[in-house]
């Protein structure tokens, strides 16, 4: 009989892995080591867009982490309060329609191919690591003449 570990560490109460984990006895008592835990989450996300029917709150969470977005950046995207995300992953309020497509949306493009997705979600991170700070805009005139600006120092830093 085939021995599954129940995967909760994700945040989700329905992953289940077959192999890919060791089980290991440690000072502080049993412990689970899983192997290269960033494909395998990147697995379960592109299994979560492609599934039929709304996401959990706690599939919603995991995505927008995955993306590597904050509830703030994520309520940006939206045009909603940070609160609003905050409910949504709490439970306390059901993920509009709109707002689970959107989501779905943004990681299959990231994780998918998509350059400008995935450039976007990039500055939106950066952005809110440089919340304040001064950014500098580089901008460079081309062999025709036409204008272009250029990754700033600090974007090319990231």
């Amino acid at each position: 009989m085939t021995e599954y570990y129940h995967y909760t560490e994700c945040g989700l109460d329905n992953v289940w892995l077959v192999n890919g984990y060791l089980r290991k006895e440690t000072a502080y008592g049993s412990g689970v080591s899983v192997k290269n835990a960033k494909d395998l989450h990147e697995a379960i996300g592109l299994e979560l867009i492609n599934k039929a029917g709304p996401l959990s709150n706690k599939e919603f969470r995991f995505l927008r982490v995955l993306l590597n977005l904050s509830q703030t950046n994520l309520a940006a995207i939206h045009g909603v309060k940070e609160g609003t995300i905050s409910n949504w992953e709490r439970g306390a309020t059901t993920i509009p329609k709109s707002d689970d497509s959107m989501l779905r949306v943004c990681f299959a493009a990231a994780k998918q191919g998509d350059t400008q997705i995935a450039i976007l979600l990039k500055r939106i991170n950066y952005l809110e690591q440089a919340h304040y700070a001064a950014q500098k805009l580089v901008v460079a005139e081309t062999n025709s003449g036409h204008w272009e600006t250029l990754a700033s120092p600090q974007e090319q830093a990231a």
